[in-house]
């Protein structure tokens, strides 16, 4: 990926994209969206909002596909991130919440200590 150049990032991963929707399968279509949604809120003069929309369908394809919790959970923990820095903190809870009941209901409990302590960071 194009590192430090998120529009040469954006458009590699745009071009993943068209191939992923044209070919399937659906799973890298989740890690590239979750993948722009990162790269676009790093980009200068970028916009939260933009941001969120490639997160919030990372998710309706986990939900969509019953992708597996541990790959909803990290959309979950990155959207989170997201979130908070921009000060969506009951918001980017409410995505740590998530991520935790996917991680611990699903045998995974052994993965949910750093959503723990994003969810502890938050708290103060």
């Amino acid at each position: 990926m194009a590192r430090g150049r998120p529009r040469g990032a954006e458009e590699e991963l745009r071009r993943a994209e068209q191939v992923a929707l044209d070919h399937g399968p659906w799973s890298p279509l989740i890690d590239i969206y979750t993948r722009l949604g990162g790269v676009r809120c790093r980009a200068p003069g970028e916009e939260t909002d933009h941001a969120c929309q490639f997160f919030e369908e990372a998710l309706a394809l986990c939900r969509t596909f019953a992708a597996p919790p541990p790959l909803e959970a990290d959309v979950c923990q990155r959207y989170a991130a997201l979130q908070a820095r921009a000060g969506r903190r009951e918001e980017a809870k409410a995505l740590l919440h998530r991520a935790y009941a996917l991680l611990d209901t699903s045998g995974h409990g052994h993965r949910s200590a750093a959503v723990s302590e994003a969810l502890r960071d938050l708290e103060r």
